[in-house]
């Protein structure tokens, strides 16, 4: 079995807003772990570190599943935690996340103003 990249939590020091990625026991169950191995296995080779940057959250002017835990968002890095990978390449890899998980979930690559990053959501239509 291929290693992959390393999965790092984003801790609160490493945080512009003074808060760390909150995780709780039901980030762990099946169907969000599902996403941070889709992550890990596909993102692209020159990623060596994905980062877990925001699991719960209270609902902001967004509306997402942050709040109900079903939501995380994820970003690639090199071996010193830098950023990289352009807006066309998160695209690529969110696109490639989704195909595996498929349309229980809604996968997408954006740029909420703290950099560009996955987010990818357990929506049991």
């Amino acid at each position: 079995m291929k290693r992959g990249p390393r999965i790092c939590v984003k801790r609160d020091q490493e945080s512009t807003v003074g808060r760390g990625c909150v995780l709780h026991a039901a980030h762990f169950r099946p169907e969000l772990a599902a996403v941070v191995v889709a992550a890990a296995e596909l993102a692209p080779p020159e990623v060596e570190q994905v980062w877990l940057v925001e699991g719960w959250r209270d609902i902001r002017d967004t509306p997402d599943r942050h709040e109900t835990l079903d939501a995380l968002d994820i970003v690639g890095t090199d071996g010193k935690g830098q950023r990289f990978l352009t807006s066309r390449q998160y695209v690529a890899w969110s696109q490639r996340v989704s195909s595996r998980l498929g349309d229980r979930y809604d996968v997408l690559a954006h740029d909420a103003g703290s950099g560009w990053h996955i987010h990818a959501e357990w929506d049991p239509k």
